[in-house]
């Protein structure tokens, strides 16, 4: 499923600028099916399919943000490996540089922080004159998108702003 479709299925904003995760999983999966409880500290969340049903389970115990982004690493999961019934636990020390992994976080963080949307915020700010550190930028984006400031890093280093940003 192509994001902005999701977007115009599930959107978050006024107007919408990402994708209501939370909808999402819940609708595409079964609300009777998202499991939102709180477990061990590292799973952040799992991914299961009985019988060819898929399952997942969220670790209520992280912070809103970590669930958000637990949520849509799920939902990317499954748009990515329901056709292989894959089996998935998500860690928070799971190693990033999984191949596999990459192509989840990335669809996760599309579906939080849509590039289009990013871009778009970019050629205000540059048209508006307007200077700020990196970390200034980063700490707004997080709040903007309600994510981890590590998942805004994240993002823009996968779509190359990381490096246009000031020191």
């Amino acid at each position: 499923m192509r994001i902005n479709d999701l977007m115009k299925r599930f959107p978050k904003g006024d107007p919408p600028f990402q994708v209501d995760v939370r909808k999402a999983l819940d609708s595409i999966i079964g609300k009777d099916r998202v499991y939102r409880i709180p477990f061990s500290r590292n799973i952040d969340g799992m991914l299961v399919f009985i019988e060819g049903e898929a399952f997942v389970l969220i670790n209520s115990a992280q912070s809103e943000r970590r669930i958000r982004w637990t949520e849509a690493h799920e939902l990317a999961e499954y748009f990515l490996h329901k056709e292989t019934v894959y089996q998935s636990v998500y860690f928070s020390l799971h190693a990033k540089d999984i191949l596999s992994e990459k192509a989840v976080n990335n669809l996760a963080a599309e579906m939080l922080m849509p590039e289009f949307v990013l871009k778009k915020f970019f050629a205000e700010f540059a048209s508006l004159g307007i200077e700020r550190s990196r970390q200034e930028i980063i700490t707004y984006l997080s709040r903007r998108f309600f994510v981890s400031e590590e998942a805004v890093e994240f993002r823009l280093k996968s779509l190359g702003i990381f490096t246009q940003l000031l020191p």
